[in-house]
């Protein structure tokens, strides 16, 4: 008897002790996977940031996604040359592009809600801010989308816009070749969008470039 009760006392213990290394491969299988999906997620920020590094430093183009949808890389942007050749140049547009602007300074905001984030120049003409140049990685290609700041529009640090003395509240989305925006009225507390954090805005020079988008993501 004594023999049997022993017996059945072995094979509970050991079914118990199985169970338990069962658990702690199953626990080790699932932490591994999470581990390689965060590394594959902070590898392929990190490609984003290594696009719009180049775009920023004028070594790569990007699509201008304004009039013409052509490659262009931001010098030729901002000095209006791919539009004043021949190939592309519009008549109707000789006011639109007759200045030359200037990048003053950039920040990095995720806009759209993915996990991937927007990078964003201001535009000035002489010492105006007049434009918004956002930059957005997709289908392995930097694309530039062109948005008036019109003295009304502020970028938060949610990736969120504010209309309209921050009565209104806007988010964007992306496509190939446009950006859209849903609005919300914030009647019941106007000082909300007062209250949300500004993002940070560095001076667009090559150390700042080098700096900010060569941190791990």
């Amino acid at each position: 008897m004594k023999v049997k009760i022993i017996s059945v006392l072995l094979i509970f213990l050991l079914s118990i002790s199985i169970t338990g290394c069962s658990g702690r491969e199953v626990s080790s299988n699932s932490s591994n996977s999470k581990s390689e999906n965060t590394k594959a997620q902070n590898q392929s920020n990190k490609s984003v940031l290594e696009a719009y590094k180049a775009v920023l430093q004028n070594k790569a183009e990007f699509v201008d996604t304004d009039y013409y949808k052509i490659e262009m890389n931001l010098n030729d942007f901002l000095t209006n040359e791919k539009y004043r050749e021949g190939k592309y140049y519009d008549p109707t547009l000789k006011e639109t592009y007759k200045s030359t602007l200037k990048v003053t300074q950039f920040t990095m905001v995720n806009i759209d809600g993915d996990t991937i984030p927007e990078v964003v120049v201001k535009l000035s003409e002489g010492d105006l801010p007049i434009y918004y140049e956002i930059f957005h990685y997709m289908n392995d290609t930097v694309y530039g989308y062109l948005m008036s700041i019109a003295g009304t529009i502020n970028l938060k640090a949610d990736g969120t816009f504010c209309y309209d003395s921050h009565e209104y509240e806007g988010k964007m989305s992306f496509t190939q070749y446009t950006y859209d925006y849903e609005l919300s009225k914030v009647a019941s507390s106007p000082n909300k969008l007062f209250e949300k954090k500004d993002p940070v805005w560095y001076e667009f020079s090559q150390e700042n470039i080098e700096t900010e988008l060569s941190a791990n993501p």
